[in-house]
């Protein structure tokens, strides 16, 4: 039993280490084909960013007329809410354009929101922005500016910036990373100055609020606040405040843009 046993280890382990890895394409719902270096970069930042892995996957849910009509309804509730100055409405909106969800798939329109989050300093439009330039998808593709905008990132301390910078520069050379550092200071010098506390704290006050306090969520809604962040439990401000009965909050934060359809770590929503 010891001598078999001792056998059954090291088969167990290779078992475990030689399995195929998924590729990063086929979870990336813009991502019709495989791209290289790009694929290591990006699962980097869905390793660390996870809810960029819940946006990916969506909820699962049957493509009926029903659902193409939801959708066709949430792109014109994104729409008017980014004209209101809604920093995530202009977010989903570009997953929408992104992914042909209600809407035409466009890549050039998904650009022109990513942007504006983007450059508001909203770190998950960044790393949307940077897989773009990344894989080539309505403009050639262009390592140097991914790799500036993974700057930008990994200089407001977030962890997936920093590794996907780490894995992408050695595909960059001298001249390449010195035009990196100039375009990373140009988009900087155009982002808001962000204080980092003080914009998570305001997440999970937003996460909090969004339990009793409609006032301050509309305060935070306008001043910017990622109402698409995530607490411990995997939920947005819009699944808390469903789940606490909040109508009116959950009113607000509907027409401010927020994603209805995001899911908790347990997979469940809002509605």
């Amino acid at each position: 039993m010891l001598f078999s046993g001792l056998l059954a280890g090291p088969a167990h382990k290779a078992e475990k280490y030689s399995a195929p890895r998924r590729a990063v394409h086929l979870s990336v719902p813009y991502l019709d084909q495989a791209v290289s270096p790009a694929a290591a970069v990006i699962r980097a930042v869905r390793k660390y960013e996870p809810r960029m892995v819940r946006e990916d996957f969506g909820q699962a849910v049957a493509h009926d007329n029903y659902y193409a009509r939801a959708a066709v309804m949430a792109v014109a509730r994104y729409q008017r809410a980014a004209d209101q100055g809604f920093i995530m409405a202009h977010y989903n909106l570009a997953r929408a354009y992104a992914d042909g969800r209600g809407v035409d798939r466009d890549f050039s329109r998904t650009l022109i929101s990513f942007r504006v989050a983007a450059h508001l300093g909203n770190v998950p439009a960044i790393f949307r922005l940077a897989e773009f330039y990344l894989a080539g998808l309505g403009m050639p593709k262009n390592r140097v500016e991914a790799q500036a905008y993974y700057y930008v990132a990994a200089s407001l301390q977030n962890e997936a910036a920093v590794r996907a910078q780490g894995l992408l520069a050695p595909h960059l050379n001298n001249d390449q990373m010195q035009q990196v550092q100039i375009r990373a200071r140009e988009i900087r010098k155009n982002n808001p100055r962000i204080d980092l506390i003080l914009q998570r704290g305001q997440e999970r006050e937003l996460l909090t609020a969004a339990a009793r306090n409609l006032l301050r969520v509309e305060a935070l809604l306008k001043g910017g606040v990622d109402a698409n962040a995530i607490n411990a439990q995997g939920r947005t401000s819009i699944i808390t405040a469903a789940w606490r009965g909040h109508i009116r909050v959950v009113r607000t934060l509907v027409n401010a843009g927020v994603e209805i359809d995001a899911t908790d770590n347990e997979g469940q929503t809002a509605l």
